[in-house]
């Protein structure tokens, strides 16, 4: 997984374009989402949780209510 998350390669793993990745990657560190470490694209603290709000709000799948027995 440390190769995929790889700042000089991570936009092999989206097929976009190394510009596309930049201007991206960009945007996610003004906004505190991500930063690098040795090279390696790392979710900050507010990062993961936004991904988890989005998680919980967007790809959960609603729970069916089944009639009484």
């Amino acid at each position: 997984a440390a190769i995929e998350l790889r700042l000089n390669t991570l936009h092999e793993h989206f097929h976009w374009s190394p510009a596309k990745m930049n201007r991206v990657i960009t945007r996610l560190r003004a906004g505190g989402l991500v930063k690098t470490e040795g090279g390696v694209v790392l979710l900050t603290p507010h990062g993961t949780d936004i991904l988890h709000q989005f998680r919980e709000h967007n790809l959960t799948v609603p729970t069916r209510k089944t009639a009484p027995a």
